[in-house]
């Protein structure tokens, strides 16, 4: 009887060890690459900077130019970039001065001057052999959350010759 009990107890312990070997950590987090999707091909972005499209003294809305743009892009003389680089630009208003407040921004053809909206996105990309292409955004929303100085910024936008670009971007912006 003892045998019995004892393989039975040996049995649920595995079992058990078992379940508590598949378990997965809840608490692990996908880390994201900073990027834009553009036909398929990915851009990785590595540097920022917000322009201000405005002088310091107007009034809200604040209008706020966000460059999002692959490392060490290096325009030349006719604004064309090399290698397989590519940029993001942005023209939002925004309620704050200096920078973005969270929220989801929606684009506005009609340029309305809306807190949180944006009425200029234009992705610039290397098409090889000293060429570039850019491509005007015509709709879509950028959604932005800001912790600290971090922000993290997720876009999806439809384009001007039909197609789509989506990215993320999560960082500082200088």
């Amino acid at each position: 009887m003892n045998k019995i009990n004892f393989k039975f107890l040996i049995s649920i312990l595995v079992v058990a060890f078992s379940f508590m070997a598949c378990d997965t950590d809840d608490n692990d987090e996908v880390t994201k690459t900073n990027h834009f999707l553009y036909e398929g091909k990915e851009y990785l972005l590595g540097e920022s900077l917000f322009t201000f499209l405005e002088d310091s003294s107007s009034s809200e809305p604040f209008n706020i130019g966000l460059d999002l743009y692959s490392s060490k892009i290096n325009p030349d003389s006719n604004n064309n970039i090399s290698g397989r680089k590519g940029a993001i630009f942005f023209g939002f208003f925004s309620s704050i001065k200096n920078g973005l407040s969270s929220g989801t921004y929606t684009f506005d053809f009609n340029e309305g001057r809306e807190v949180n909206t944006f009425n200029i996105g234009v992705i610039v990309i290397d098409t090889g052999d000293d060429l570039s292409e850019s491509q005007s955004i015509i709709s879509g929303t950028v959604k932005v959350s800001k912790t600290r100085e971090i922000y993290e910024i997720e876009i999806d936008c439809a384009l001007l010759n039909g197609k789509k670009t989506t990215g993320y971007y999560k960082g500082e912006i200088k």
